[in-house]
């Protein structure tokens, strides 16, 4: 997991890998992926990386934040 920008707010723009991807999406994770013209100046994306946006709000529950790290770790 790269993060690309400082988060300032209840956004995260990170690369993950592809396979991460899946998993997280194939575990009911809902995220999106972001335009590469987007990434800070000279960040490049290996083949097997997506960019993509993290958001939360506040009916975003504690446990849908730790389900989607728990993923996350053991895909690792």
């Amino acid at each position: 997991v790269r993060i690309t920008w400082p988060a300032r707010s209840n956004e995260c723009f990170v690369v993950l890998k592809k396979k991460l991807v899946e998993r997280l999406r194939s575990a009911g994770a809902e995220f999106y992926e972001w335009p590469l013209a987007a990434l800070p100046p000279g960040f490049k994306l290996a083949d097997d990386e997506t960019y993509i946006r993290l958001v939360t709000s506040f009916l975003t529950k504690d446990s849908e934040v730790n389900d989607f790290c728990e993923v996350a770790r053991k895909s690792v």
